[in-house]
């Protein structure tokens, strides 16, 4: 009995530490869950969504993007997203051959307009719908009665000082804010004062479902995820998730502001050639092989382009967050734009659970003590 016990506390060391969310977000259990969602693995980490399948066109916040160099103009693109799967060891890896940052969004003295904090993002390869695969429809300016109840999603870190995700996470929102067709920033909230988005979620959809014809619901994206408010950075120079200023308030205080993307189809649809039309209704089904009868700045890619040879990459650039949040003003937003460091994780090491007998060394101690002692007494219990 007493070697059945020491195997039990030795089996208690090598169980993994749990890893929660967005903050306190729940993992998503089915990849067809939201099949339209994309993860920007470089330059920086960021989340976004799927407009077309061919040309591969993908949006995203303006700040994941627009403070590196343009891949049009490197020798070696280091620039991908992965997509099709929860889990980001089994993405699918699309590399980003061009983006488009708003014209609005960079202002003089190198000031940013975070009204205008969007780009649109083609990848190299055309994508194939699927069950895992899909394009998200866009709230339209003309309707005005939004649903109150969303979703937010995304890779971003789970807490402050963890890692980031590595099964894609997701939390409630309550919509606080938003005037269809207008500049102002869609608002949104958790109930839970301990769920929030962190680094890592900029760019990640605000999701709510839309009645269409025949009395079914369908996905709809809102905005696109850009600042936080009422947050600070515990430490600026390892960004992970933000802390709340008032931590004595039981009501929840922390807001989370979007681009609101009802103000941005015409611009999306000029430089994309899908008209607003197309944009907004949620079943529209794209040609995959639209080829050079697309309009707008990005053609289609003939069947001769295509390279079928799809690989899973399971290494990750991570880059630490650069905050240019003060605590002592408040009124100042938080989620800014990630800059790429020297230092970078992998997945492997970034986010998954990696026993570490340094850090258990104790607890691993004490058990082998166990071993030791539980031994002797049973060797003693069978003498006498």
């Amino acid at each position: 009995m007493y070697f059945f016990i020491t195997i039990a506390l030795c089996c208690i060391y090598f169980v993994p530490v749990l890893v929660l969310a967005i903050q306190e977000g729940v993992n998503v259990n089915d990849s067809s869950t939201y099949p339209y969602y994309v993860m920007l693995g470089n330059p920086h980490v960021c989340g976004g969504i799927i407009i077309s399948f061919n040309p591969p066109i993908v949006l995203t916040a303006a700040h994941c993007v627009a403070d590196v160099e343009h891949p049009l103009n490197m020798t070696q693109n280091p620039y991908f997203v992965g997509y099709g799967d929860i889990d980001r060891k089994h993405h699918t890896i699309n590399p980003i051959v061009d983006w488009l940052v708003h014209p609005d969004y960079l202002k003089d003295q190198g000031e940013v307009d975070m009204h205008h904090d969007i780009a649109i993002v083609k990848l190299q390869k055309p994508l194939k719908p699927s069950a895992r695969i899909a394009r998200v429809a866009l709230w339209s300016a003309k309707d005005l009665d939004v649903p109150r109840q969303a979703m937010l999603m995304g890779y971003g870190y789970t807490r402050v000082d963890q890692p980031e995700a590595r099964i894609l996470q997701h939390m409630p929102v309550n919509i606080t804010k938003f005037t269809a067709g207008y500049s102002d920033m869609v608002e949104a909230m958790s109930s839970h004062s301990d769920e929030r988005a962190c680094h890592g979620d900029s760019g990640s959809p605000l999701i709510v479902q839309k009645q269409v014809n025949n009395g079914t619901s369908l996905p709809v994206a809102v905005g696109l995820l850009a600042r936080i408010f009422g947050v600070y950075d515990h430490d600026p120079s390892h960004a992970t998730c933000p802390v709340p200023f008032d931590t004595e308030s039981k009501a929840p205080t922390i807001i989370e502001s979007f681009c609101n993307l009802s103000n941005m189809l015409k611009w999306i649809a000029d430089e994309t050639g899908i008209t607003v039309e197309q944009l907004v209704d949620p079943l529209f089904e794209p040609n995959s092989t639209c080829y050079d009868e697309c309009l707008g700045r990005w053609k289609g890619t003939r069947p001769e382009e295509i390279d079928e040879d799809e690989k899973s990459s399971k290494q990750w650039n991570i880059g630490f967050g650069d905050s240019i949040f003060e605590k002592n003003h408040p009124d100042k937003w938080w989620i800014g734009p990630l800059v790429q460091q020297e230092s970078l994780f992998t997945s492997d090491s970034s986010s998954t659970t990696i026993l570490t007998p340094i850090r258990h060394f104790p607890f691993f101690f004490i058990t082998i003590i166990a071993f030791v002692v539980t031994c002797s007494i049973s060797k003693i219990m069978y003498i006498f």
